[in-house]
């Protein structure tokens, strides 16, 4: 157990460690709050974080950051996965929000029915998130140590993020997820946000195209896995994703891409569990590892 104020408190290398609390490595620590400090914004997000073993106050550790399904909760990595496991083995301390039914829209409209926040998403996760967990607990302030993936509605936040915040993320992992929103404009948490397709096509096409946005992650590690038998989220996207990553590389070697289809799974968290091996070896292989 270490009362890590007693510790370390005030500077860990350069780096800010502020946490006043007890952290018990190879333990979660609960319920942890991330206030917004952007003006006028009253949000607060809860998170749950995982310390390796072998963890120390104010190592400058890896970190990946998992997201949730749409309709999923901050617990659904730890209850679902053995990805503590994984984050013992390899030295990473896992950050996972409770960033519930949001399809990570970087803006709302007259028609938008489901809201997630004060913010949007990747702007919380890139502005908020990061900078809360560097000053905090001195870690997720180096690009080449910090990951992000997520499930189906959470891969693409996870992309959207890296996206928007390339300067912040190394590598990115996707499993299930939905990218191309305009191929399944029947999907009601889309429609829930933008509008039906059939009223606001412009709008589908030019806001939030993940397809697009994704032409900012050069210099990049992807992990994109799929089930085959996914009847939510088709395989098509992943396989999209995947043509388009190439797309961008151009066989520069420049985006490091790594893309498995498991036969026979289907969208639950079984289909997670399958995929989590190559996902966290693709991880650990990504991130700086600890000198």
């Amino acid at each position: 157990m270490i009362s890590a104020y007693l510790v370390l408190a005030g500077c860990a290398g350069g780096r800010m460690f502020t946490y006043k609390g007890t952290i018990v490595p190879g333990k979660w620590l609960y319920d942890l709050e991330v206030p917004c400090t952007r003006e006028g914004c009253q949000q607060k997000v809860k998170i749950q974080v995982y310390f390796p073993k072998d963890y120390k106050a104010g190592d400058n550790s890896r970190v990946l950051i998992a997201l949730p399904e749409y309709d999923g909760t901050m617990s659904d990595w730890r209850v679902n996965t053995a990805i503590e496991s994984y984050a013992d083995r390899y030295g990473m301390v896992i950050v996972s929000p409770d960033i519930r039914r949001c399809v990570y829209a970087t803006e709302y409209f007259p028609e938008t029915k489901v809201r997630w926040g004060d913010i949007s998403a990747p702007s919380w996760l890139g502005e908020e998130l990061l900078p809360y967990l560097q000053r905090t607990f001195a870690i997720a302030a180096d690009r080449e140590k910090t990951g992000i993936c997520g499930f189906g509605m959470g891969a693409r936040g996870a992309f959207m993020t890296a996206a928007m915040y390339p300067q912040l993320f190394i590598s990115a992992g996707g499993l299930a997820g939905y990218y191309d929103k305009q191929s399944v404009i029947r999907n009601r948490s889309f429609t829930a946000v933008y509008g039906k397709y059939q009223d606001f096509k412009d709008r589908w096409k030019e806001k939030d195209n993940l397809i697009t946005m994704v032409k900012s992650m050069t210099d990049f590690n992807v992990f994109i896995a799929h089930g085959n038998k996914d009847n939510f989220s088709p395989i098509g996207q992943s396989r999209l994703m995947a043509i388009r990553f190439k797309q961008l590389d151009r066989g520069k070697g420049d985006v490091k891409l790594q893309y498995v289809e498991k036969k026979y799974k289907v969208h639950d968290w079984e289909f997670c569990r399958s995929s989590l091996n190559q996902m966290m070896d693709f991880f650990d292989e990504s991130l700086e590892k600890a000198r």
